[in-house]
Parts: structure tokens; sequence; C-alpha cells
């Protein structure tokens, strides 16, 4: 779960670990689609914790979705805030204030 602060993580890659071994992975084509997003809806609840995975394709279709089995998560490095840039790109002197 991600904390608040927290950097945010692309998922790469979701392996379900059993025989055989199901990975989805970014990029990859499952039943003729490309897996575009893996996202992580996973909850907290009072009694435990729900593991969920959901898999799209381009057009935001839902592939699968993983719920509360054994998986091998991969994550993409975290971004720094040095390796953007988040300055707005506008003429301060266009602004009408």
């Amino acid at each position: 779960m991600q904390s608040v602060g927290a950097k945010i993580q692309t998922i790469r890659s979701v392996t379900i670990v059993s025989n055989p071994c199901f990975i989805f992975a970014l990029g990859a084509e499952h039943n003729g689609r490309i897996v575009a997003e893996i996202i992580d809806c996973g909850c907290e609840w009072e009694s435990g914790l729900d593991f969920i995975y959901k898999v799209f394709d381009a057009q935001g279709d839902l592939i699968v979705a993983v719920e509360n089995c054994p998986v091998i998560v991969e994550y993409d490095a975290p971004l720094n805030e040095t390796d953007y840039d988040v300055t707005p790109d506008y003429d301060e002197e266009k602004l009408p204030f």
C-alpha cells in the first residue's frame, strides 16, 4: 500500500505463482491484447487485507483481475523529483493578473 508522501511506483509485471505460472507484463500480449497498465487495487479491512491487481489493455478494458492469490510483483524504479521538471510552461508577461 502506498502511504501519503510515498513515491508512486509503476507496476512492471505481476506473476501468478501457480503451475504453470502466468505472467502479465507491460507491453506483453495476452489473448491478442497488449497489457498497457497494471493497477494495485488492494484494500485493508479490520479483519485483514485483500490483494487485488487489475490488468488493462490500451483501450482501458480489463484483461484480468488477480485477487488474493500468491503473486510476484515487479516495480519500475520510482521517479525522483529531479527526474522531471514540474515548472509551469507560461510567459509571466502574458498573464491577465
